[in-house]
């Protein structure tokens, strides 16, 4: 097992009441069947996997694998919850409803070891019952409005149904830096209030620095 995805495994391993995971992407054989085993052992486990037509050959065996080992597992299309969601984008798990597992990688078998990946923990109590809530949710297929710390797509003005808040949070974060900036991301394009704020950023004599993969940056420099 590469590092990630060992200490991944080791604190799924620690779960005893629970693990509720959404992935973007999964199919690393160690973390199925590390699912399928606790699941065995008597945890509450639930999955849910994106399902739209740019992931769902990806994560059909997966799908099979943890529904064969009786895991609940759903899988979700754009067209789910009023299609207020594009893509199940997120990379989440949460264990024992007491830390939060908040990542940029998926559970795919070339993640660890190939690509610049980010996995954080967070173990407040609020921000952890808030991520549990969106899971549940998104489970069920049906809205949810996030309402307390975490930073959470998609960012689309509804009639207060489904709405996120990462656009304006993030523009906001960005506004107030005074002395340095520095980002790295996949992509960037499309979200014209936090390009915004990076270029005001700049204007008015933050250091800005931005990595984008494969040096093909969208947002204005």
């Amino acid at each position: 097992l590469s590092g990630a995805t060992s200490d991944v495994v080791e604190a799924m391993k620690g779960a005893r009441t629970s693990i509720y995971m959404t992935m973007y992407e999964l199919d690393d054989s160690n973390v199925i069947s590390t699912l399928i085993a606790r699941k065995g052992s008597g945890v509450d486990v639930k999955v849910l996997l994106d399902g739209s037509s740019s992931t769902r050959s990806n994560n059909s065996a997966a799908y099979s694998q943890l529904q064969g080992g009786s895991v609940p597992v759903e899988s979700t299309t754009p067209e789910d919850s009023g299609g207020y969601i594009g893509l199940t984008h997120q990379k989440t798990f949460i264990v024992d409803g007491s830390a939060a597992w908040i990542m940029s990688m998926n559970l795919e078998t070339t993640s660890p070891k190939d690509d610049r990946e980010y996995l954080a923990v967070d173990t407040a109590p609020a921000d952890v019952a808030e991520a549990t809530a969106i899971f549940q949710a998104d489970y069920a297929k049906t809205r949810i409005v996030p309402s307390g710390d975490l930073v959470v797509s998609p960012s689309k003005p509804t009639s207060g149904a489904g709405s996120g808040n990462s656009e304006a949070a993030l523009a906001a974060l960005i506004g107030e830096a005074t002395s340095t900036l520095d980002i790295e991301v996949e992509e960037m394009s499309g979200s014209n209030a936090v390009i915004s704020a990076i270029v005001a950023a700049a204007n008015r004599g933050v250091t800005v620095h931005v990595v984008v993969a494969n040096g093909e940056a969208d947002a204005p420099t």
